[in-house]
């Protein structure tokens, strides 16, 4: 399946035309792209807490309570929620540290690290 772009343009820029049903066609595929990725992305990362424990979590490994300090405000049902969310998503994983007593780390995962990009772009937006 190819890109979504603006059809149209492209099509008159080139010379070529497209009937209406391929506009609907093509336009109805990048509705259903955008619907399945990009939806369940933005429904992950637009839930309350996310982007911050996204954002703590990118300067090292941390355990729960230091990450609720860092964060202030969230209670520790609704940071616990967030981490089983994002650990079911593969953003973040659980370690178990075997010491006496047995320490919880929290860390990034690869697919949680390629959202360094996206917090830094976010954070460059809103400073404007």
């Amino acid at each position: 399946m190819e890109p979504c772009r603006q059809s149209s343009a492209i099509s008159a820029c080139s010379g070529g035309k497209k009937t209406v049903r391929e506009e609907r066609d093509k336009l109805s595929a990048c509705h259903h792209m955008i619907s399945q990725h990009y939806q369940q992305a933005i429904n992950l990362i637009g839930r309350r807490w996310v982007l911050q424990i996204l954002t703590v979590l990118l300067t090292a490994p941390h355990q729960f309570m230091q990450i609720e300090a860092l964060i202030g405000g969230i209670s520790s049902n609704m940071l616990a929620i967030r981490l089983r969310e994002l650990e079911q998503e593969g953003m973040i994983e659980r370690r178990v540290r075997e010491e006496t007593p047995a320490r919880v780390e929290y860390c990034l995962t690869e697919k949680g690290r390629a959202m360094e990009e996206v917090i830094s772009a976010l954070r460059c937006w809103s400073s404007r």
